[in-house]
C-alpha cells in the first residue's frame, strides 16, 4: 500500500512578517520535504515514518522538515519515487517483486533521480552485504535492528546534503 501525502506551502512577504512583533522569519518559515520509506513490514515502516517526521535539522527551530510516504514493494517504490522525487529514501533491501538492490540500481541509472539519497536498511549486515548495497548505489547502510537515534544519525547528513543541493 502506498501512503498518501499532502503538502501545504505558505509564503509571505518580509513586510507582513515584520508586522508580527516577536516573530523571527526563520521561525515562521515552513519547509517540508518528502521522504519515502520502503519496506514489507508495516510496523517497521510506521516506526521509521514516526521518527523521520520528528527530525529537525541542526539549528532549526521549526517542526519536522519531512513529510513521509510509504511503499511496501520495490515496484511501488519506483512508481512513487518517479512521481515525487523525494529528498530521501529509506529502503529495506529485502522486498517483494523487486529487491532493494534493484531499486537502488534503477534510481542510480535515472538521470532525474540519481541524486536522491538512499539509506539502505537490512538485517543482512555482513561486510559483503554492505558492499553489495554500496555497489548497487546506496548512499548509506543501517543494520536492523536499529534505534531511533541510529536512524537519525544516518539520516541527518543525507537529508542535509539533499536539501542543500535543491
Amino acid at each position: 500500500m502506498i501512503g498518501v501525502c499532502a503538502a501545504m506551502w505558505i509564503s509571505s512577504s518580509r513586510r507582513s512578517l515584520q508586522s508580527l512583533p516577536d516573530a523571527e522569519p526563520a521561525e515562521l518559515r515552513v519547509r517540508r520535504f518528502l521522504a519515502l520509506v520502503v519496506g514489507e513490514d508495516p510496523g517497521l515502516r510506521r516506526m521509521v515514518r514516526t521518527h523521520l517526521e520528528a527530525i529537525r535539522l541542526p539549528g532549526d527551530k521549526s517542526p519536522g522538515v519531512l513529510s513521509v510516504m510509504e511503499a511496501e514493494s520495490g515496484r511501488a517504490a519506483l512508481s512513487v519515487v518517479s512521481a515525487i522525487a523525494p529528498a530521501l529514501v529509506v529502503l529495506d533491501l529485502i522486498l517483494p517483486e523487486l529487491s532493494g538492490y534493484e531499486v537502488c540500481e534503477r534510481l542510480r541509472a535515472s538521470t532525474a533521480l540519481q541524486h536522491v539519497p538512499i539509506l539502505a536498511v537490512s538485517a543482512r549486515a555482513m561486510p559483503e552485504d554492505r558492499a553489495a548495497a554500496e555497489e548497487a548505489g546506496a548512499s548509506a547502510f543501517l543494520a536492523k535492528p536499529f534505534t531511533p537515534r541510529q536512524l537519525t544519525e544516518h539520516v541527518l547528513p543525507l537529508l542535509s546534503a539533499s536539501i542543500a543541493g535543491r
